[in-house]
């Protein structure tokens, strides 16, 4: 299987981490790169990495990708009952449409500028939408190790996101305990530390 990627996109690096936590080998190709670029314009109607291709078969939604994957690697991320299934699912939409969006304002924001040129009200929006979800991530955490009891398409989905905060100066904070250990456990994880951005 070939993976169309964008090395620091939380999306691919979601599919990297679900790969690698399933034992499946990918081969990467830059999506910036000629072959990644035509990949890409091949398989995804919206024009973006990640775009999964196995055989004749591309795939360009990072969600679909993570359980196209799951159901090749045996069925531990999205796995369980309807209700657990319906639970992870759940998560990684949250993950990708809601809290991405706040957290993209600030990273968009500082990766492309230089900082005496950073929209520093946009930065404070972003932020504040993005520390406006973290209530109620620490409450659908609880006191479990991870979000669905076992390690998830819902870690997938999130590790990325809370480094990338991190990243950018806004990371999880002490109002928040039991993301921060979360955050803390998942590390060194070797399906985390296999798949992290090299830049």
């Amino acid at each position: 299987m070939l993976l169309l990627d964008k090395d620091d996109c939380p999306f691919c690096w979601k599919v990297r981490i679900a790969a690698a936590e399933l034992g499946l080998a990918l081969e990467i190709v830059a999506a910036s790169s000629e072959e990644g670029k035509a990949g890409v314009a091949r398989h995804s109607p919206q024009g973006t990495a990640p775009v999964l291709v196995d055989g004749d078969l591309g795939i360009w939604e990072s969600a679909v990708i993570v359980e196209y994957l799951d159901d090749r690697g045996g069925g531990r991320l999205v796995g369980g009952d309807a209700e657990t299934r319906a639970r992870a699912r759940l998560l990684q939409v949250f993950s990708d449409r809601v809290v991405g969006e706040g957290l993209r304002e600030v990273v968009f924001e500082k990766r492309s500028k230089p900082q005496d040129q950073w929209d520093l009200e946009r930065i404070a929006r972003g932020e504040k939408t993005w520390r406006g979800h973290l209530g109620w991530l620490e409450a659908a955490l609880g006191e479990a190790e991870f979000f669905l009891g076992d390690f998830s398409v819902a870690e997938c989905a999130l590790y990325p996101r809370f480094a990338l905060a991190g990243k950018f100066g806004v990371g999880v904070d002490e109002r928040h305990p039991k993301l921060r250990s979360w955050f803390g456990r998942l590390h060194d994880r070797p399906s985390i530390t296999a798949s992290r951005p090299k830049g």
